[in-house]
């Protein structure tokens, strides 16, 4: 990650989210924009390769910035950096386009661990925001398309059921006591093996499959 923008108002959240930036992403170049006009004047120069945005900023909402990022530079990583962890602000920042929704609440440190796992292809998601949607898609009893047997080898389950609890490749790799480019292949084969893309459905999976509990 070379750039990276903060959309939020409050000067002291600017500079603690500026800290999480250069820790996840050292050297990276990084503007601030207070307001929807300031950010709009931001991108009319250009797309960074990553933006934070606060949903609730003074003339409107984060929203609209997302939309913009999402339609105008697909390729730019947009994550929602707030304090709402609710459906009402979750969804829409989703359907938007977001691709990452952090809590403030979370210490720097985790927040810059989210933020590294964009890298190896992981949504930086805060593990309460996780669960939302793991329960979200369970009410909806959403259909996951598996082979009867899952195809999943004894140590691709193990690593099903600890990265299906919110550990990253790291912790994995710590748990399970292998190399973190072995559980990358791992995490790349299960994903394939089950049709998903994401935690959240791994989660999902492995509910369904009495692995975990929920």
């Amino acid at each position: 990650m070379n750039s990276g923008y903060i959309i939020e108002d409050h000067t002291l959240a600017q500079q603690w989210l500026g800290d999480v930036l250069a820790d996840a992403f050292p050297g990276i170049n990084v503007s601030v924009a207070a307001t929807i006009e300031e950010a709009n004047t931001l991108l009319d120069k250009g797309f960074p390769d990553i933006a934070l945005v606060d949903l609730n900023l003074p003339d409107g909402s984060g929203i609209d910035i997302i939309t913009r990022i999402n339609c105008e530079s697909p390729e730019t990583i947009t994550i929602v950096a707030t304090i709402y962890d609710d459906d009402d602000h979750l969804f829409p920042a989703l359907r938007a386009g977001a691709k990452g929704y952090i809590l403030k609440e979370q210490r720097k440190e985790d927040i810059s661990r989210l933020l590294q796992g964009i890298i190896n292809g992981e949504p930086p998601l805060s593990p309460g925001i996780s669960h939302r949607l793991l329960n979200y898609f369970s009410s909806m009893n959403a259909p996951i398309q598996v082979k009867k047997d899952h195809g999943l080898t004894k140590r691709e389950l193990e690593v099903l059921s600890v990265i299906a609890q919110g550990h990253s490749l790291n912790e994995v790799a710590s748990i399970l006591e292998v190399s973190r480019n072995t559980t990358a292949t791992h995490v790349k084969n299960i994903y394939s093996k089950l049709n998903i893309t994401s935690r959240a459905e791994a989660a999902l999976v492995a509910s369904k499959m009495g692995i975990i509990d929920t």
